[in-house]
């Protein structure tokens, strides 16, 4: 009630309907804003997803120098169901150990086993990716005593080579045993099969992908064997590699072949951000060569 004073004496006098409404409107707010409160469970920022999570992209390491410990990367327990205790580092003294991290100034990336939503082992396919900005120290180190965490499982890695610059080089641990150079002799025995076809490059399996990087080296200069190895097969960083699509959909790709999703259109399409693995590669097709004979097939 509102009281005003007229003429010595109190006048009591009713609120208007539109004040009273005014305030009803104001108490329903209030409840339903804290009803929606009890009744909506607190979602960890984690929770959310991995493009909110920027460091679970590309987390980069303080350079070690001669300092034997090495500070592990904090990640939340889990990113889209991911449980990132499975994000490893290796470390350049210590490569018999799974859960170190090789080399200085290094960027980590989660391992992603097939099991795991489709929407992001389709993104994250080949399971562990070590990017380096400085790894030539690794390279002078004995390869074969790197190890993988899961046996069967292709490992990409990065270093730098004094004479050829950023290189890529793909190994895999067959049987249990440690990793090798890759022998192109023992993949065809070990890859047995039909010749790698356009679609199964396109499902990104893994002996497929191994097999494809054995013809691209047939049909193409992207990949080469190194000079005092010749069972070792290299594949230029600079012509075949690069991370993009920031939201944490790490993929390979270079600057000829895999650069749709660093454009907004392509062929005046616009290029969605979600774009699948497959039909990204189908996209690439279309104007890329070798990979454009694939298409229509």
């Amino acid at each position: 009630m509102i009281s005003e004073f007229t003429s010595g004496r109190v006048q009591r006098t009713r609120p208007t309907t539109s004040f009273t409404l005014y305030l009803l409107c104001l108490s329903l707010i209030f409840l339903g804003s804290s009803f929606m409160n009890m009744c909506t469970p607190k979602l960890e920022l984690q929770n959310f997803g991995i493009k909110l999570m920027p460091s679970f992209v590309s987390p980069t390491i303080p350079s070690m120098g001669t300092n034997d410990s090495l500070k592990q990367i904090v990640l939340p327990s889990s990113v889209n169901g991911l449980n990132t205790s499975q994000t490893f580092l290796i470390r350049m003294t210590d490569l018999d150990s799974p859960n170190r991290m090789i080399g200085a100034d290094s960027f980590v990336y989660p391992v992603i086993e097939p099991s795991y939503p489709p929407m992001v082992a389709k993104k994250l396919r080949l399971e562990a990716f070590l990017s380096a900005q400085d790894m030539s120290n690794y390279f002078e180190s004995e390869v074969s005593h790197l190890q993988t965490v899961e046996s069967g499982s292709l490992y990409i890695t990065s270093g730098q080579e004094q004479v050829t610059g950023d290189l890529w080089i793909i190994m895999k641990k067959v049987n249990g045993s440690p990793l090798t150079k890759i022998n192109p002799t023992e993949y065809e025995q070990i890859l047995s099969g039909p010749k790698l076809a356009c679609e199964s490059f396109f499902n990104a399996r893994y002996s497929d992908l191994v097999r494809a990087v054995l013809d691209l080296e047939k049909s193409s200069g992207l990949v080469h064997r190194d000079p005092s190895d010749s069972n070792t097969l290299w594949i230029s960083l600079t012509e075949f590699s690069g991370l993009i699509d920031f939201g944490a959909m790490v993929l390979f790709g270079s600057e000829d072949w895999f650069r749709v999703l660093e454009e907004e259109f392509v062929d005046g399409q616009p290029v969605p951000k979600d774009i699948s693995l497959e039909d990204w590669l189908m996209v690439v097709a279309r104007r890329n060569w070798p990979l454009k004979s694939c298409v229509g097939n």
